[in-house]
């Protein structure tokens, strides 16, 4: 089947609203792109790095974190961030299973500084622990985290693209 010009949706075509930066977003999308490349985890931590944690346990981890996020009402970016820090941190530093949701929390308190208008103080990171963890503690995996990150926090996620790729299928259904 040969594909005609008139068949071809542009997703960008709609330069009234400024919002979907319709002369800008093939830019946009390129540093995406190669923004999420550079930032990506890598695929085989759990394999090659981790030896006290295994995939099932992070799982576990991800849960907890969706039903932390809800009860306090973060946005989602919050939680995709969040996520990718947890798996950016565990590709390159081991992590006893001990100190895991430790880890969970402080990558979520520094999402939700990040994306939040009024993100949740330390302490409500630790009282959603039950108390497990001390501010310092929490404080102090949050520089580990931060430092080992470069405070190189913008991370394009899933999310970022979702937008376009739903624009781009729903323009398919109309032709």
């Amino acid at each position: 089947a040969v594909v005609t010009d008139d068949e071809i949706v542009d997703v960008d075509d709609n330069f009234m609203d400024p919002q979907l930066c319709a002369t800008m977003a093939c830019d946009i999308y390129k540093h995406l792109r190669a923004s999420e490349a550079k930032k990506r985890p890598s695929t085989d931590f759990m394999e090659r790095v981790q030896k006290d944690i295994n995939s099932s346990m992070r799982a576990i981890l991800i849960d907890w974190l969706v039903e932390v996020a809800e009860e306090y009402r973060l946005v989602p970016d919050t939680m995709y961030l969040a996520v990718n820090y947890i798996d950016r941190y565990l590709s390159g530093n081991t992590m006893d299973r001990q100190r895991l949701q430790l880890l969970g929390v402080a990558c979520m308190m520094i999402a939700a500084k990040y994306e939040e208008i009024c993100a949740p103080q330390v302490e409500e990171f630790c009282y959603i622990t039950d108390n497990t963890y001390f501010k310092e503690e929490v404080l102090q995996m949050e520089s580990a985290v931060l430092n080992y990150l470069k405070f190189e926090m913008t991370a394009p996620t899933a999310k970022c693209f979702l937008r376009r790729f739903v624009r781009a299928a729903q323009g398919v259904n109309e032709v």
